[in-house]
């Protein structure tokens, strides 16, 4: 096993060869979620629901997603370079764990050639060549007398090396999910090339939609025959990868995670992962982080020269049907932008900092673009030890999504994430639960105070 999960590992910074699919590879992932944008843009929105679908004749009554974390895109598009990667690792070196239809090897012997040969501009060709293969080791029939390498790769990623053993139904989604993930955009810029979507029209005879279902054989749950096109439908590599997500899906349901927190006997430290947490350094740490952010805040942030916090009303009543963009608790009161504005002005000219701060502009005067950007970086600075206190001081902390995309004022995209209630700080946060798992959006709120 472990030298199948080597074949799997990204290439090294020598290997110049197995670096240019890995990077190409990536450009090419990237170019099929673009694609998918694109269709959005074009208003085509049939297709993220039949995109989303696993039956054939009909789309589902949810549309795949259309927004994905850039961090999580790149974990998905990292497990199909480790694929092609292992395929074209295995084609080199000969090795029959992996066999390969006449299609998918004739792919690799051009991808091999065009790698070998001296033609400086061949990024455009690999690449394209590159979704060739990938098309046709996704388009695999389980009844193919070579077995699917998609398979057998899924099957090596799900060995945790780290820890030796088989890995868990948790763990083990969210690697299905994102092959899926690339299986899918894949599929839709094969049948769909963003090049040639300007050829659609009112007038032409086949709809983008009829298009992409000529190919939507390949990205369904289960064989059969269609009653509707006559044709007989194999079993294929994305069914089992959806039907083995489901199951690991349904499997992490019912398990029972072990703890990785225990206590010492007289209940004054705290264990995770064998690492010891004193609670009493912890209290201390957390009364230095509020001393630094009170500093901040009086001294960089509202200009009190003394340092001490200027006091504020928390009688506030904060209306939380208020759902108008735009709008947040500090701005209750009429024009209450240009009164905060007057504020900071008189804190300016409060602390003689006027000639730090203003630039005299001949018919006016403009903040200083230096003072401007040392106000930012403390505010910076202060919103992180904001954001560590918060998590520390209202009970559990949320997930990292959770936790970055929290909003002070309503937008137009959703309504904000902080209120004041009976002189408190509320934080309403939300996350999609089982996105990471299977791409199927679940929103669960959390309310801390």
């Amino acid at each position: 096993m472990n030298e199948l999960h080597a074949l799997t590992d990204p290439p090294q910074a020598t290997a110049a060869e197995e670096k240019l699919i890995w990077d190409t590879v990536g450009k090419m992932l990237e170019r099929c979620w673009e694609g998918y944008q694109n269709c959005l843009e074009r208003e085509w929105d049939l297709i993220p629901f039949w995109l989303r679908s696993v039956t054939l004749e009909k789309e589902d009554t949810k549309p795949f997603r259309t927004y994905i974390a850039p961090y999580t895109l790149s974990r998905y598009i990292g497990y199909w370079q480790s694929y092609i990667l292992f395929c074209y690792r295995m084609f080199s070196l000969k090795d029959t764990r992996v066999e390969f239809t006449t299609s998918q090897f004739q792919n690799l012997i051009a991808i091999r050639s065009i790698i070998d040969s001296d033609d400086e501009d061949k990024a455009e060709e690999l690449e394209t060549l590159l979704l060739k293969l990938s098309v046709s080791l996704i388009c695999h029939s389980d009844y193919a007398k070579e077995p699917s390498s998609l398979i057998y790769y899924s099957g090596v990623r799900g060995y945790n090396m780290d820890y030796k053993h088989w890995r868990k139904p948790l763990e083990y989604t969210t690697i299905l999910a994102g092959v899926q993930f690339c299986i899918r955009v894949i599929m839709l810029e094969h049948a769909l090339p963003t090049g040639l979507r300007d050829e659609f029209t009112d007038r032409t005879s086949v709809t983008p939609v009829m298009q992409f279902r000529k190919v939507r054989k390949w990205l369904i749950d289960g064989g059969g025959k269609s009653r509707t096109l006559g044709t007989l439908i194999v079993d294929t590599p994305f069914g089992r990868i959806h039907r083995t997500l489901n199951y690991g899906i349904a499997a992490s349901r019912d398990s029972i995670a072990r703890s990785r927190i225990r206590w010492s006997a007289d209940s004054k430290t705290l264990y995770f992962d064998g690492r010891a947490l004193k609670l009493k350094e912890l209290v201390a740490f957390i009364h230095e982080l509020l001393n630094t952010a009170e500093q901040i805040m009086a001294h960089d942030l509202l200009f009190q020269q003394d340092e001490d916090m200027p006091e504020f009303d928390l009688e506030v009543m904060d209306n939380p049907a208020r759902h108008d963009a735009g709008y947040y608790f500090a701005l209750r009161e009429s024009d209450a932008w240009n009164k905060a504005r007057v504020r900071m002005v008189q804190r300016i000219q409060k602390a003689k900092l006027v000639g730090d701060w203003f630039e005299n502009m001949g018919d006016g005067m403009d903040i200083s673009e230096v003072a401007r950007n040392n106000y930012a970086q403390k505010d910076e600075q202060f919103r992180e030890i904001l954001a560590i206190l918060m998590m520390f001081t209202c009970g559990l902390s949320g997930r990292g999504t959770e936790m970055t995309s929290l909003r002070w004022m309503n937008t137009m995209d959703g309504d904000r994430s902080i209120y004041i209630e009976d002189r408190q700080l509320m934080f309403v946060t939300e996350y999609h639960k089982s996105m990471a798992l299977m791409d199927d959006q679940k929103v669960r709120v959390n309310i801390r105070g």
